[in-house]
């Protein structure tokens, strides 16, 4: 009651003294500060409701004029900013985002129309998870048909639109280098996602569609896939592969077999030229690859098979042999390798071998005689030192 009664002391001396301030602080102090104190709280209560006015209007406006945003990025943020200011703005943000959620979403779905998909599914994903949240924090308003919406899209935006543009992708991919990026931002997004199956079994159709046999391409997308990506989709791949080069009647190409050749999987090509049976499709590779390449091995293979075609592969171990008779370990790999035998027949054979044991006995006395004068110049340079030894003690 002090208070008031200090207030009330302030006026009746101001009016008094014609409101001379300087003699009603002299006369009632405390009543100058009991008014100076009702101004102050009542300019902080105005100042309030005049800034939560202007801020819900800003709030207001934001949602107007998010709608008509060209730049995403902007929208995104907006959009942002309109989920911080709900829960502190009240009823009339609440009915202005209401009355503009459909133009929203249509806006939001057209900034993004032209996007590549790997961008596509991070603002899916993004916008989806801002609706959620508009859904929860405007549920306090009691507008059913704004939780509704934004509860209703944010799942339709992932399950209906982000999916229809996956697969509208996966129909026209090439599955070329150039679309691995956005391939493996598709499994990434599939491993957490409601539609897995029906992304994974789109690809392994349309990826199936296409030659693993022809198109280096092909081939060279599926290099890039590794487990981390989708376990599911890199075992389909791989197998699909295996499966290719452990079939004996599979015709792959001279293009795809040096594509995997140059990328470490040197042994699978290997086997696969040793097992082939299709006669046409391995002279058609003996043409293209038999003694084109510095590897012994690749040629071995293909002479390692009993498939029967036109070769020259006498001609080929003659030549092998001849200029290169000082490097005994090849010759001796050339010689245990299989069907050379019967390819250069048995008397051939066996001159080679006997050429190979008289390179190894004459390899074998160089190495002695070698032995030996080593042996003589260390003699040599003992007797020197004892010689020069006795000549000092003389």
């Amino acid at each position: 009651m002090d208070f008031f009664n200090n207030i009330k002391e302030f006026f009746t001396i101001a009016a008094q003294n014609n409101y001379d301030l300087s003699v009603v602080y002299e006369q009632t102090p405390q009543g100058v500060y009991s008014v100076f104190f009702l101004f102050l709280v009542i300019f902080i209560v105005v100042f309030y409701f005049v800034r939560r006015d202007v801020k819900i209007k800003s709030a207001v406006k934001l949602s107007n004029n998010i709608v008509s945003e060209k730049s995403f990025d902007n929208f995104d943020k907006n959009l942002e900013q309109l989920i911080i200011e709900l829960p502190k703005r009240g009823q009339k943000l609440a009915q202005s985002i209401n009355e503009n959620k459909e133009l929203i979403l249509s806006q939001e779905l057209a900034l993004i129309k032209d996007f590549d998909i790997s961008k596509k599914i991070d603002c899916y994903v993004n916008i989806s998870s801002k609706f959620s949240r508009l859904d929860s924090l405007s549920s306090k308003y009691n507008i059913p048909e704004l939780n509704a919406f934004f509860n209703e899209k944010s799942k339709s935006l992932l399950n209906i639109n982000l999916l229809n543009e996956i697969k509208n992708y996966i129909l026209s991919c090439a599955f070329s280098e150039n679309d691995i990026k956005n391939v493996k931002k598709i499994l990434k997004y599939s491993n957490t996602s409601s539609d897995k199956m029906d992304i994974l079994m789109l690809l392994k159709s349309e990826i199936s569609r296409l030659s693993f046999e022809f198109n280096v391409k092909i081939n060279a997308f599926a290099k890039e896939l590794t487990k981390d990506d989708s376990k599911e989709f890199f075992d389909f791949i791989n197998n699909k592969i295996k499966q290719l080069f452990e079939n004996e009647e599979s015709r792959i190409s001279a293009k795809v077999l040096k594509f995997y050749f140059d990328n470490d999987q040197k042994s699978e090509v290997y086997n696969y030229l040793r097992k082939l049976n299709n006669s046409i499709h391995l002279q058609q590779l003996n043409f293209e690859i038999f003694n084109k390449f510095d590897d012994i091995d690749l040629d071995l293979a293909f002479i390692a098979n009993e498939t029967k075609i036109n070769d020259d592969y006498k001609n080929y171990l003659d030549n092998k042999f001849t200029f290169n008779w000082s490097d005994l370990a090849l010759i001796k790999k050339i010689l245990d390798a299989p069907r050379v035998l019967e390819t250069i027949g048995h008397i051939h054979y066996r001159n080679v071998l006997e050429r190979i044991e008289k390179l190894e006995n004459q390899k074998d006395n160089n190495k002695a005689i070698a032995q030996a004068l080593e042996i003589a110049r260390r003699a040599e340079f003992i007797a020197n030192e004892a010689k020069q030894i006795a000549n000092k003690n003389k």
